[in-house]
């Protein structure tokens, strides 16, 4: 099957790829690719379903989502390909209906990811940028 030799050629290539920040880019255009190609893959087979949750798996550690402010597009296109399989083609990719609910864990880690440290330190910064901003002076009070 031609998407079960896309699907583990982009795997092999991404899973060594995605460890070195130099790479974000490639990584990124793979997953597009095959966000691309996914609503007119008829089937999977479970090898490859596996492979390719197990890479949702590795992309939504928060180690790799939070490492730069793009990372988070890898993501994006894994969630939307494996959307195009279930909404376009899901009787031939049982398979993949499998793995996504095998590996429901994922989907929910990524659900409860919480972002409030991220905020925190933002929001510090800005109400110290607003402090620096304007002090009131004696004349003013």
């Amino acid at each position: 099957n031609h998407a079960d030799a896309l699907a583990l050629s982009l795997y092999k290539v991404i899973s060594d790829s995605m460890m070195r920040p130099q790479n974000d880019a490639l990584v990124e255009m793979l997953l597009t690719a095959i966000c691309n190609v996914s609503p007119y893959i008829k089937c999977f087979a479970l090898e490859s379903c596996l492979k390719l949750l197990s890479l949702l798996e590795r992309l939504t550690r928060p180690v790799y989502l939070l490492r730069s402010p793009f990372t988070h597009h890898g993501v994006v296109f894994l969630i939307e390909m494996l959307n195009n399989l279930v909404q376009y083609q899901y009787e031939g990719n049982s398979m993949m209906v499998y793995a996504i609910l095998r590996q429901s864990e994922v989907f929910q880690r990524l659900a409860d990811i919480n972002l409030g440290s991220v905020d925190g330190r933002a929001s510090a910064a800005k109400d110290a940028e607003d402090a620096a901003a304007w002090t009131p002076t004696e004349a003013w009070l």
